[in-house]
């Protein structure tokens, strides 16, 4: 799948450009979103990720990665919905949004806003086609605090020609009383 919803009634297949994320707040009423919430929601494998902190710096602003994870997963889901979107040729393409909500307090000091991280006991009632939308609206909501760390990471991470293990590297591991940890 792309990441990038581009809804089946597209004229332009750019339009996913704009969407790599779906606001809870307003996803059972934005045209793009209402019928993939319905109908057509997926499951987004992660083991983590990136938010950046915008920082004041000699009058300049600056963002800085954090990367985000769970405590005792090393795998998780986000919730995220998709589409099908057919070119004049008839040619498909898969696409998807991450649907995001407000920050719980881990990633608060970082970002206003981050994924929604589903709990594993609700990946089925989530993804069953039956499960009513106020039920599927009532797990759009911020991961526990408790259960999430987070550290700052390398600037590699802007590119995304690189790849490998140091991305996640804490950025200085020298640091004992991190605040995020």
């Amino acid at each position: 799948m792309k990441w990038g919803l581009i809804p089946f009634w597209a004229k332009d297949p750019k339009i996913g450009f704009e969407m790599i994320n779906a606001r809870e707040e307003d996803i059972d009423k934005k045209p793009a979103f209402r019928k993939p919430t319905k109908s057509q929601r997926c499951l987004i494998p992660a083991t983590g990720f990136y938010e950046w902190k915008k920082v004041r710096l000699e009058n300049k602003e600056e963002k800085f990665p954090w990367y985000f994870k769970l405590k005792d997963q090393e795998i998780f889901s986000f919730a995220g919905i998709y589409d099908i979107w057919k070119d004049p040729e008839g040619y498909e393409t898969y696409s998807y949004s991450v649907i995001t909500t407000k920050p719980n307090d881990t990633v608060k000091s970082v970002h206003n806003r981050m994924p929604v991280i589903l709990q594993k006991r609700n990946e089925g009632v989530y993804l069953n086609p039956d499960t009513p939308l106020s039920e599927i609206l009532a797990l759009l909501v911020p991961f526990p605090d408790k259960n999430m760390i987070s550290w700052p990471v390398k600037q590699l991470v802007n590119s995304a020609t690189n790849d490998g293990p140091e991305l996640i590297k804490e950025l200085d591991e020298k640091r004992s009383n991190n605040p995020q940890r």
